[in-house]
């Protein structure tokens, strides 16, 4: 499994999706299904539904290899739905996500969780996403369930989802 803390390494991208593609090839895995995309300026989100929490987690820098964003990433960051909605009920929490807004890609996983969040934190990513318009981010959403398949979510954040390119993916492994 690919090291979660390996993105505030100093190990260069490149060389970890370069150790990532051997890793696959030596244990036997394949994701030469995974689709390329060409991204157009107004594509803001990726939606990926399907496949294993932990593929997702190896999809990250296979993903990094296959996107053609319209402008270069120069920063990423990942962020785990489910592992921060305890941390939502503290005061400073939504003080302290303001920083992802520096970042140019937001790997945004458990999608399907945040319906479960507080009102705070629904608003807090309902902003995100739509500066991310605004600012030429991009947002790769990894989700066990479609779009209209949300549950407790807006409106507003099921169309952004849909409105971007929606991904259906599965394991070679079966």
């Amino acid at each position: 499994m690919v090291d979660q803390e390996i993105l505030n390494s100093n190990v260069s991208i490149e060389e970890e999706i370069y150790n990532f593609e051997k890793g696959l090839k030596d244990d036997g895995s394949d994701w030469t299904g995974f689709p390329q995309i060409d991204l157009k300026e107004d594509s803001q989100c990726i939606y990926i539904r399907g496949i294993s929490e932990t593929d997702r987690w190896h999809l990250i820098y296979y993903t990094l290899t296959k996107i053609k964003p319209a402008t270069p990433i120069a920063s990423l960051v990942y962020y785990r739905v489910r592992d921060n909605l305890i941390f939502s009920k503290h005061s400073q929490w939504i003080k302290l996500q303001m920083g992802y807004t520096e970042y140019d890609l937001i790997f945004l996983e458990g999608v399907q969780f945040l319906g479960e969040a507080d009102q705070r934190v629904q608003e807090y990513w309902m902003q995100q996403f739509k500066e991310s318009k605004k600012r030429n981010k991009l947002f790769i959403v990894y989700s066990d369930c479609l779009p209209e398949d949300l549950k407790n979510m807006p409106e507003s954040v099921v169309e952004f989802f849909e409105s971007g390119i929606v991904v259906q993916l599965k394991s070679s492994k079966g």
